[in-house]
């Protein structure tokens, strides 16, 4: 059997180290890339994860006329903002906002969730046009509800479709003042 010529410990990053929170809601997309050497004179090789990688966006008010955006691209004007919400912790929270596109008939699903890959989940609402939609949160969840106007539906809808095969998350951090 074959033995490790070295063995080089790994460091491992914590997303808010590798890719720090934004007030703002475009230009946060990042591409991984990991480079290695087996041994010490061998080949640099590259790996990149293949799924774009998304700033946490800071909501730092639920209560704003404007909202902050969400769900965008690289465009100054976000396709959908938080204007309204209700928050029933004392502390900052982070979340997940998923929008789905439905190939079918060309709807999208906003669905709030947990921060775990297969953990709790909202009732998903089914978005058609322009308009504002409230998305509410699990049992028990800290942010119960979000009132999210889809400003630019067309534009999401290609947005998800072209660059992100079907399904779009953006992680929240909800703070609390």
């Amino acid at each position: 059997m074959a033995q490790p010529l070295a063995v080089t410990p790994a460091v491992i990053l914590r997303a808010e180290e590798l890719i720090p929170a934004q007030p703002d809601p475009w230009n946060n997309e990042y591409t991984v890339s990991i480079s290695t050497r087996y041994t010490e004179h061998g080949t640099l090789r590259t790996g990149t994860y293949r799924r774009r990688l998304r700033t946490p966006l800071v909501i730092n008010s639920l209560s704003l006329e404007t909202g902050p955006g969400i769900l965008s691209g690289s465009d100054a004007a976000p396709f959908a903002r938080i204007t309204d919400g209700t928050v029933t912790a004392s502390a900052s929270t982070m979340i997940r906002i998923q929008a789905t596109l439905d190939i079918g008939d060309g709807h999208i699903e906003l669905t709030l969730l947990d921060m775990k890959e297969g953990g709790k989940a909202g009732t998903p609402v089914r978005v058609t046009d322009n308009a504002v939609y409230v998305v509410n949160g699990w049992e028990n969840a800290t942010v119960s509800s979000l009132n999210i106007p889809v400003d630019d539906f067309a534009g999401l809808k290609d947005f998800i479709r072209s660059g992100y095969a079907g399904r779009l998350v953006d992680v929240l951090d909800v703070r609390v003042a």
